[in-house]
């Protein structure tokens, strides 16, 4: 009889149940089938919400794109499942930040059914202002339902200089200043 031996909570990672937990990483190559699947899996709402209503779901091109991002021009974290199970790995939430026109970047993030709430969109917020301070990136925008209350929570939320938030037929976009103030002189 072979027992696992229950897995050891990774240096912060956010438990999610019993001997279950998160961990936050940016997304590899390898990440386009999960990250397909996990689009697939979350509820029609959920998808409403992070694509505005455009499509029914995420495609495999679109899903390779965010997978293959260099982390230089762009980035694009994970959340994964771990656990002993066979759910260990599963991707559980995903965040992307892709260049806008203005010379900043666009953020979006969506965390599976069952799993938000719980601190993972924070964390994934929390490493997406670092990777854009890190790259030197001065803004993050977004663009979101005005319903969508957790989206705005989670960007009203991260500490940064709110520029722009603005509501127009329903839509709102949010900027946020990611670089410190220069030192006064």
């Amino acid at each position: 009889m072979t027992v696992l031996a229950p897995p050891q909570r990774p240096t912060g990672g956010i438990p999610v149940g019993p001997q279950r937990w998160v961990t936050i990483r940016p997304i590899e190559s390898s990440d386009r089938d999960g990250l397909f699947d996990f689009y697939h899996s979350i509820s029609p709402p959920a998808r409403r919400a992070r694509f505005l209503g455009m499509g029914a779901c995420l495609s495999r091109e679109a899903a390779d794109r965010f997978a293959a991002t260099d982390h230089h021009q762009g980035d694009g974290l994970v959340a994964v499942l771990r656990e002993a199970g066979p759910q260990d790995g599963r991707i559980v939430g995903h965040l992307c930040l892709e260049p806008d026109a203005a010379g900043g970047e666009e953020l979006a993030v969506a965390v599976a059914d069952g799993f938000r709430g719980l601190g993972i969109g924070t964390a994934l917020m929390r490493a997406a202002v670092a990777s854009a301070r890190r790259r030197q990136v001065p803004r993050l925008s977004a663009t979101l339902f005005a319903s969508n209350v957790p989206m705005r929570r989670l960007l009203l939320d991260a500490g940064l200089p709110v520029t722009v938030d603005e509501i127009d037929a329903g839509v709102e976009s949010i900027e946020l200043e990611t670089l410190p103030a220069p030192a006064p002189r």
